[in-house]
């Protein structure tokens, strides 16, 4: 891969990868950081978690993030500058996830195992599935927030990403974006 960045010289490079790969008493962390030293590049690292992003998912996650301080006429200390910056920003985006309350209903439990009961046996069952979504409507309805109020921002709604996601999940991202959403 970085062989390509040899050649092909981008302004910025992104690399995500296990969170272990930054150890700095890891010598594949050494030898990545060598490298792209190397080629000129400022190289900073940050370490991310989904759960910190709202997600009830631990996924812990390094991410590399170069500047080639030629490419913006910057001296590397700008560069590094620069990549506090974006490390600072980055942690701003961080929230804390939705109380499971309002994610998880109270037999949730019970519906997860034959979840997994189905797909161990590739088994799906459309109807339960709208039951799960439409009980969940209801749940939240019990909170005191209406269905038709539950929204996404239009750039999150339009985005390829977002269409991707089962109703489900887009349901749940959706809560996140209400005001009066526990945390």
């Amino acid at each position: 891969m970085l062989d390509h960045v040899g050649m092909y010289k981008p302004p910025v490079l992104i690399i995500e990868n296990v969170a272990a790969l930054v150890n700095p008493t890891s010598e594949n962390w050494k030898a990545i950081k060598a490298d792209i030293d190397s080629l000129q590049y400022v190289v900073k690292y940050f370490l991310m978690d989904s759960k910190d992003y709202g997600l009830h998912q631990r996924r812990p996650r390094a991410y590399l993030v170069a500047i080639r301080p030629s490419a913006f006429n910057l001296d590397m200390e700008a560069a590094y500058s620069l990549l506090q910056a974006i490390g600072q920003n980055v942690q701003r985006l961080k929230i804390n996830p939705l109380s499971q309350d309002w994610v998880m209903l109270p037999d949730d439990s019970q519906i997860v195992e034959q979840v997994l009961s189905h797909m161990q046996s590739r088994e799906t069952d459309e109807k339960e599935k709208a039951d799960w979504f439409a009980e969940h409507i209801s749940h939240v309805a019990n909170l005191g927030v209406a269905s038709n109020s539950i929204k996404v921002p239009d750039h999150v709604a339009s985005s390829p990403w977002y269409q991707t996601l089962p109703a489900r999940e887009q349901h749940i991202l959706a809560l996140h974006f209400q005001d009066s959403a526990p945390r």
